[in-house]
């Protein structure tokens, strides 16, 4: 898998050949996508608050502890939105191009 390749390109691409044999060729069985209601959900949800904004990715994470890094493919601004029962968590670190500065965005409860 490369590294822009989708999940669900992953996935699809994954169950297609998972019933391949050498005289049929790839399966023409339709795939489920396990997360398809949970990604009209987020959809649903951005569509509500910027009708407008366009994206071409979604990540749709549980118990995720991220580590510092950078977003060099970005070109705008991004939504994050924790939900669920927790007591703690939930931040988002922002730091600037210098590094000198760090702001911590709370995702849960707005």
């Amino acid at each position: 898998a490369s590294c822009t390749e989708t999940v669900t390109e992953l996935v699809r691409r994954l169950r297609l050949h998972e019933n391949e044999n050498e005289n049929d060729g790839p399966s023409t069985e339709k795939v489920v996508d396990p997360y398809g209601s949970l990604k009209v959900a987020a959809h649903k949800i951005i569509a509500h608050f910027d009708p407008k904004f366009q994206y071409d990715r979604l990540a749709i994470t549980k118990n995720f502890q991220g580590s510092p890094h950078c977003d060099h493919d970005d070109v705008t601004h991004q939504y994050a939105v924790s939900l669920g029962d927790f007591s703690c968590g939930g931040q988002l670190v922002v730091e600037s191009e210098c590094g000198e500065t760090r702001w911590v965005i709370d995702t849960k409860d707005w």
